[in-house]
């Protein structure tokens, strides 16, 4: 293994060293590669207001010329679609299912497949925030909408540019900056829900220039919040209220400063709750520190260096003296560095290469517990990886070859690469792209692996192409079409003989398309969206799909899924909106007091929220949002996407909910 490592640490230096004087903008300027896309753009007719995104590739860029099919959904859609919260807008999204995990945990699933444990990265400002142990994020109660400018989304494999946690895809959520709003606002939420006080928040954003080249943010918020508010009966009629015992409590504070070429960004998220019908709560503790620094060092080159330190809590059980449920209680730190460069070869050429690299320790709180990898207390652990690609753009569109070689303690040496090319041709856009990822097991789908059983990486492969049409500069349909197959999954299995933990199971996958189509117009606005998907699998199918007539799904995820919403501007003052999400049915396991489970057949789900954006002529500084969510009252639950042991658990009840954001100063 050393020996190994010895070997990518001697290819990466010679490869770095070649190009030491290359690559990457600076912040805030424009790209290098900026003026030879114009030749893509000149193909086209029809130049939409678009958006810029960093999740599929190695810089920010128009979405339009990103590798693969990026989202990008901006704060006034937000609104729009009455989200109280991430977990709302990710919902509302067509592609994305969530489920549910251990102890109330919430996570994701993409395109059908469960991408909750280190298959899909949560970045805050490009910062990662899974957790370091388990690779999950716990979703519901975390970013209120009023400090997010957009949120980029990525569904689909992106481990070239972000590694083994990265597999199924990458959500960005980008915070308001002093360039985009100036000065300081604070913002109250309240909802009502099943006579509960289901959300309260409140939290202060402000943003300044301190001089001319200088701007400082700092974002505070504390939030209360339940995950459900709903009553539920045990098998013998005891009735589980989930308002009396899914609490949640968030603390979050973030400070930037960016300097010229220079920024820092520090993140910080206490998040505690109740888990439901149990004595004891988990907490979330997490910071996140990242410094970054771009320098030009001619027309032609320039460079990036970026370092993110995490600190966490990842999983902590508290109120529990089990010594099985305690053994997870750990801090753990991660300290990983990327430099970034990249050279211009001709007006067509361009080549990107960089360097990651990161060091992670952890260490059990219980001093008398150990990890039953190395029987210690700590476990300190490394991962090294090079990346490069060679990107060109001429008439035939930019075509994009990229790979990543990485080798990790706990893994042989993995290589992801990436064939993209992107091409408009009048009122029409074509992207197609080819690549493979991996997911790298984290330190606790190891150390809690079944016995005598070693868990492996993960290997995705994955197809993807998309057909883009605008007539006009007002609107957009886009059509994405996707194959992807998961080899050697790693799973969480728990059966009647007591197999309890992580391992690997046979080939799994799904493939579908997913529609898209926006309109914004002056006084009217539509962001609509449908997918269908159909599941791929191996011989061991029965830990993760089901049978359903012709058609093969996930267990505990939609194959079919349809979502609109609509604003409409009435005058300067109000906007009205509107939001319809359709799940089709879809099946899970549950299960009774005495642990025995049944699979069951959830039926299609129809939520509607409605509300109100009032700006008071009077008061230009003042906004205020009513809104009124699922508002038939469907039961919307969320279910295990596997057979291990996790019943199904309704979310919110019809809620009500009071927004207001005042803006103090400029």
């Amino acid at each position: 293994m050393r020996s190994n490592l010895s070997i990518i640490s001697t290819l990466i230096a010679a490869a770095f060293a070649c190009n030491i004087f290359g690559q990457q903008d600076t912040i805030g300027e424009q790209l290098l590669l900026g003026n030879i896309y114009k030749v893509l753009r000149e193909d086209s007719t029809i130049q939409l207001q678009t958006h810029k995104s960093s999740v599929s590739g190695f810089r920010e860029e128009d979405i339009r010329e990103t590798p693969g099919a990026v989202l990008v959904i901006t704060n006034a859609q937000i609104r729009a679609m009455g989200a109280t919260d991430l977990m709302d807008v990710l919902n509302a999204i067509p592609g994305i299912s969530l489920g549910r995990d251990v102890d109330d945990v919430i996570g994701i699933g993409m395109r059908g497949l469960w991408a909750h444990e280190g298959k899909v990265m949560i970045m805050v400002n490009g910062m990662p925030l899974n957790d370091l142990d388990f690779g999950t994020y716990a979703l519901g109660g975390r970013f209120p909408i009023s400090n997010i400018n957009r949120i980029e989304i990525m569904n689909g494999p992106g481990s070239v540019v972000h590694g083994g946690f990265a597999a199924l895809g990458v959500i960005n959520v980008v915070l308001k900056t002093p360039q985009e709003q100036s000065g300081t606002s604070i913002n109250s939420q309240n909802t009502i829900s099943n006579g509960y006080l289901s959300d309260n928040s409140a939290g202060i954003v402000s943003n300044h220039q301190i001089s001319k080249d200088t701007y400082v943010t700092l974002q505070a918020i504390l939030r209360n919040s339940l995950r459900s508010t709903w009553t539920d009966y045990r098998s013998d009629n005891t009735p589980i209220s989930y308002g009396d015992s899914t609490r949640i409590n968030t603390q979050q504070l973030y400070l930037g400063i960016t300097k010229k070429r220079f920024s820092s960004q520090l993140y910080l998220n206490n998040y505690t709750y109740n888990v439901s019908d149990e004595d004891y709560s988990i907490m979330m503790f997490g910071l996140a520190w990242q410094n970054q620094f771009s320098k030009h060092f001619s027309e032609k080159s320039s460079f990036n260096f970026k370092s993110v330190y995490n600190y966490q809590m990842p999983w902590f059980n508290l109120n529990n003296a089990d010594p099985d449920i305690i053994s997870t209680n750990t801090i753990s730190q991660r300290f990983r560095v990327h430099a970034l460069n990249e050279t211009r070869l001709s007006s067509h050429l361009s080549w990107i290469n960089g360097v990651q690299g990161y060091l992670q320790g952890g260490r059990i709180v219980s001093r008398s517990q150990t990890y039953d990898i190395n029987d210690q207390n700590r476990i300190y652990f490394g991962d090294l990886a090079v990346h490069s690609e060679l990107v060109y753009a001429g008439k035939a569109g930019i075509m994009r070859l990229a790979g990543r070689v990485e080798k990790n303690t706990f893994t042989p040496v993995l290589f992801a690469p990436r064939f993209a090319w992107n091409k408009s041709y009048q009122k029409w856009l074509f992207k197609f792209m080819i690549n493979s990822a991996f997911k790298i097991p984290t330190i606790q789908n190891i150390n809690l692996s079944v016995d005598s059983i070693d868990v492996k990486h993960e290997t995705v492969k994955n197809l993807e192409s998309s057909i883009s049409y605008s007539p006009n500069t007002q609107s957009a349909l886009e059509a994405i079409f996707y194959h992807t197959s998961i080899f050697d999954p790693i799973i969480y299995v728990t059966d009647s003989m007591q197999t309890d933990g992580y391992l690997n199971g046979n080939r799994i996958g799904s493939y579908g398309f997913d529609y898209r189509y926006h309109y914004n117009g002056n006084r009217f606005n539509v962001l609509a969206g449908f997918c269908v998907y159909e599941a791929l699998h191996g011989p061991d199918i029965k830990e993760l799909v089901v049978d359903k007539g012709m058609n093969k799904q996930m267990l505990g995820f939609p194959n079919h899924k349809t979502s609109l919403t609509c604003r409409v501007h009435l005058g300067e003052s109000v906007d009205v909106f509107a939001t319809g999400i359709y799940f089709g049915s879809f099946q899970a396991y549950d299960y009774d007091d005495v642990g025995n489970y049944h699979l069951t057949k959830k039926g299609s789900t129809t939520l509607i929220n409605t509300g109100i954006i009032v700006h008071p002529k009077k008061l230009k500084s003042l906004q205020v949002q009513c809104m009124l969510n699922n508002l038939f009252n469907q039961r919307f639950e969320v279910c295990s996407p596997a057979v291990n042991g996790i019943g199904s658990m309704p979310l919110y009840a019809r809620q009500f909910t009071l927004n207001i954001l005042w803006h103090i100063n400029s």
